[in-house]
């Protein structure tokens, strides 16, 4: 692609370009002179972005609710190990056990990660499936 008559500002950025794309059209825009794929991808970096897209894209592309209920699994796997060198803290109310953390009970941890969980779905698409609802069951009975 070539450009002419470009004027930029003191600070570098461009204010009028004359583009010619490899189809030979013109367009007083830089970089937009060229065929269909470059307007999808302008299309596609326009769109808004919003706390329902960010949370969406979360978790399709970069699979988020796996590592928190990973997150979770990790967790008590670590109590579990840790009740199972120190039974006194069997016979303990959940809100006073603090088996990992000094400053947050079991029940706390817990509960933390769980309304994590609620207030992603409440904000997103997300719907959780029979098996991620299992595997949270059994973590916590």
């Amino acid at each position: 692609m070539v450009s002419h008559g470009t004027t930029t500002t003191a600070d570098g950025k461009t204010i009028y370009s004359k583009s010619f794309g490899q189809n030979g059209q013109e367009s007083i825009y830089p970089n937009t002179a060229g065929d269909e794929e470059d307007k999808t991808g302008e299309e596609s970096r326009d769109k808004e972005i919003t706390l329902k897209s960010v949370l969406n894209d979360l978790h399709t592309k970069e699979h988020f609710i796996e590592a928190l209920i990973g997150n979770l699994k990790a967790y008590c796997e670590a109590t579990a190990q840790k009740m199972g060198q120190d039974a006194s803290l069997l016979n303990k109310d959940r809100t006073k056990m603090f088996p990992l953390n000094p400053k947050h009970s079991h029940h706390d941890e817990v509960n933390e990660r769980l309304s994590f969980l609620q207030e992603f779905a409440v904000n997103s698409d997300f719907k959780i499936s029979k098996a991620q609802l299992q595997v949270i069951y059994d973590l916590l009975t």
